[in-house]
């Protein structure tokens, strides 16, 4: 892979790839819109392949179910089997407006 390859657009925005550098031996690729990033790799070539990949298939939706599960996971570090019921009513409301919002294209 050559380091002047081509950048694919943003895999999350769509918005314009730039490459970046906060040292000379630290690049990363970046996003010019929601400002995501590689985070620094030891070569431009690295971080223009980690950038370019993509997954294989299709995106699918999480359920409510997987996504109030992965937000408990993420606050607490274990699954919603042992924890209280009205934090996982506030857990099921944010994965409920994720929802609504990924729907709408809001994210």
């Amino acid at each position: 892979m050559k380091d002047k390859e081509e950048l694919k657009s943003c895999p999350f925005c769509g918005g314009e790839a730039r490459r970046g550098k906060s040292s000379p031996q630290d690049p990363y690729i970046w996003c010019t819109k929601c400002h995501i990033n590689t985070g620094m790799r030891f070569s431009y070539k690295s971080a223009i392949e980690a950038w370019n990949t993509r997954p294989e298939g299709e995106p699918r939706s999480l359920s409510r179910e997987e996504s109030a599960n992965i937000i408990h996971k993420i606050l607490f570090g274990d699954d919603m089997s042992e924890s209280k019921p009205i934090l996982n009513l506030e857990i099921y409301a944010l994965a409920d407006a994720l929802t609504k919002a990924e729907e709408e294209k809001k994210i």
